[in-house]
């Protein structure tokens, strides 16, 4: 398993599958409702959907393949692929958040250390060196200025102030 959603409007979890590219709808007991196949080529087995975001306006799921290839996949609430945009501003892509305040979406790289703030489409405006090692997930909390990295190796939470943004 390597992302995990909560749509409150839904209050389902929806948790991501990488090996076998699908997406597991959740209820906060625990039980499985529904499992998606997403259209995502398979080039490596390890190189699959890493990250999960959901936008409530649009109602779109945002998902973000790690490498072979790098790309930013928009589905909407059956997991019907919409849109695919290529990713290129790192070296792979390991969790997303959506920004629903600025309407932003937030993409992490493991490899390459690098918080990028980013429109829909994957498109980043700006990039923030992380410097934590194995950064596998990502929520960045735009009202009180703070961005949560996990650490896979070590189970660790890094706590960071969001910078100015300005």
């Amino acid at each position: 398993l390597e992302g995990i959603e909560f749509v409150e409007e839904k209050r389902m979890l929806y948790v991501l599958e990488e090996r076998f590219r699908t997406v597991l709808k959740v209820t906060l007991g625990g039980v499985v409702v529904d499992t998606f196949q997403l259209d995502i080529p398979i080039v490596n087995i390890n190189d699959g959907p890493e990250g999960i975001a959901f936008n409530p306006t649009t109602h779109e799921f945002y998902v973000v393949n790690e490498k072979n290839p790098s790309m930013l996949y928009v589905y909407d609430t059956l997991f019907h692929k919409k849109a695919e945009y290529p990713l290129s501003f790192a070296r792979d892509y390991s969790s997303a958040h959506y920004d629903p305040i600025n309407d932003h979406l937030w993409i992490l790289s493991q490899q390459s250390k690098i918080l990028a703030r980013c429109d829909t489409r994957g498109v980043p405006d700006k990039l923030f060196n992380t410097d934590v090692p194995d950064g596998e997930g990502l929520v960045v909390d735009v009202g009180n200025g703070l961005v949560y990295i996990v650490c896979d190796d070590t189970s660790t939470l890094y706590v960071f102030q969001l910078p100015d943004l300005k």
